[in-house]
């Protein structure tokens, strides 16, 4: 297979309101290959040609600024969450955690949609990491409006999640099916790289749920 994309080094000069400084680009030099405008702000990589427009994606999501912040606004909050889930996607679920659980302790600090997507994620990696149990006792401990959002499946976040707590607790494999049919729709809400990443922690929630429950998809219910 030939190699099509590559990322590059855009100057500030031709896009001076953009805090992002590279792109995904074709061998013909067409910087909008299947998306608009999508930009990076660090890669592995860079003037590599990769043969699929998602092996340069990969190549963008590899090296995140790690930056934890001490001060907790909800901006920083939402800041914190990405470092969190960078450090559980390279397998230190313990420090994504801990960051998670800081912000916890300070969830006034937070707008409510910033907490429940907290509490969300933290749930997703209870459930991919540790016993199931821990997982179930955080279910319990959401609201009646967290639990409703959850079960809406409108964001990838809740998504995944739902996805775990309805296979591991329920074992209800129609449910997961119903949560999937939502997640083309949830990921075009977000920009392509954040999709992509998005996508692949859903496929990992449907394995875990597979992998602990074989059977599950020939369960009568």
């Amino acid at each position: 297979m030939k190699a099509n994309y590559r990322i590059i080094k855009i100057g500030k000069k031709y896009f001076p309101q953009s805090r992002f400084q590279h792109v995904v680009t074709t061998e013909k030099g067409d910087i909008q290959p299947i998306h608009d405008w999508i930009y990076f702000k660090n890669v592995h990589g860079e003037d590599q040609w990769f043969n699929t427009y998602e092996d340069a994606l990969d190549a963008c999501i590899e090296d995140e600024d790690t930056e934890v912040f001490d001060e907790i606004t909800d901006f920083t909050a939402q800041v914190n969450l990405i470092t969190a889930l960078m450090y559980y996607r390279k397998g230190d679920a313990e420090k994504a955690l801990e960051i998670i659980d800081n912000l916890l302790d300070n969830e006034k600090k937070i707008a409510k949609s910033t907490v429940r997507e907290v509490k969300f994620n933290k749930i997703f990696i209870t459930f991919m990491t540790k016993d199931v149990q821990e997982g179930e006792k955080l279910i319990r401990e959401l609201n009646d409006d967290e639990m409703s959002i959850l079960r809406s499946c409108k964001t990838t976040i809740a998504i995944r999640t739902y996805i775990l707590y309805i296979g591991l607790i329920e074992k209800s494999y129609s449910e997961i099916q119903y949560a999937l049919s939502k997640k083309k729709k949830a990921a075009e809400r977000l920009n392509p790289g954040e999709a992509l990443k998005e996508i692949n922690l859903i496929d990992s929630a449907v394995q875990k749920v597979k992998d602990t429950y074989p059977n599950i998809d020939k369960k009568a219910e």
